[in-house]
């Protein structure tokens, strides 16, 4: 669920909170969780909470600005618990 909203004529602005989390199949780490000493991590699902707010300033021109909770990172309770990831673009249509 989404709020958006016309603020001036060829603006708007939109609002997004998100929620995501789960793991992999079967309870996979992937191919590098051997190799990288990953093997006996404690492993945990992630969750992900993100915001982003999208402004489009001009028709040609959109800024977002975007953070992310990250709680368990990587599905390895040890390497967290919360990883905050934050986040600017800019997108310029030509």
């Amino acid at each position: 669920m989404f709020v958006g909203a016309r603020l001036w004529r060829g603006g708007e602005i939109y609002f997004d909170p998100e929620l995501a989390g789960g793991g992999g199949i079967s309870g996979t780490r992937g191919i590098a969780g051997f190799p990288n000493g990953e093997g006996t991590q404690r492993t945990v699902p992630e969750q992900v909470i993100e915001c982003y707010c999208a402004a489009l300033l001009v028709p040609w021109f959109t800024l977002t600005l975007d953070d992310q909770l990250v709680i368990n990172p990587a599905y390895n309770r040890d390497r967290g618990p919360l990883v905050h990831v934050h986040g600017v673009r800019a997108h310029v249509e030509l």
